[in-house]
């Protein structure tokens, strides 16, 4: 885990963009929701973040957390910063993203994925990530 640590700060510094660490708030696993994009991008725990690619994120990027907060990507002098959204995402708004994300997929039937609460929506993002 070391090492992924050590590629994703390498990686980071290679792009002159640096993490604040503010993560300290998120509660892990989480899922990353960019404006103007359908998928969604299951995160299992701050060290993926670290991992994801960040050139392709965008200001006002989502992330939705396990404990149902909503934070938003704010990029001041190439610091990426979490902040908490002004704005909560709801459960239903989730459960939307979910069936488009999975018809993405290819999966059938998505009216049926009805999570009833927000660990069940990330379990279901999880299992959508690991089964693509």
């Amino acid at each position: 885990m070391k090492q992924k640590h050590s590629e994703a700060s390498q990686m980071n510094s290679n792009k002159n963009t640096s993490i604040k660490n503010n993560h300290t708030n998120i509660t892990w696993p989480a899922i990353l929701i960019q404006p103007q994009h359908d998928e969604l991008v299951y995160l299992g725990s701050q060290e993926a973040w670290l991992i994801e690619p960040q050139q392709h994120l965008h200001i006002n990027t989502q992330l939705f957390d396990s404990l149902g907060n909503t934070y938003i990507m704010s990029n001041n002098k190439k610091v990426i910063n979490w902040e908490i959204s002004p704005q909560d995402i709801t459960l239903e708004e989730i459960i939307k993203k979910i069936q488009y994300h999975a018809s993405l997929l290819g999966h059938c039937c998505t009216k049926k994925l009805r999570p009833k609460n927000f660990t069940q929506a990330l379990n279901i993002i999880r299992y959508l990530e690991e089964d693509s």
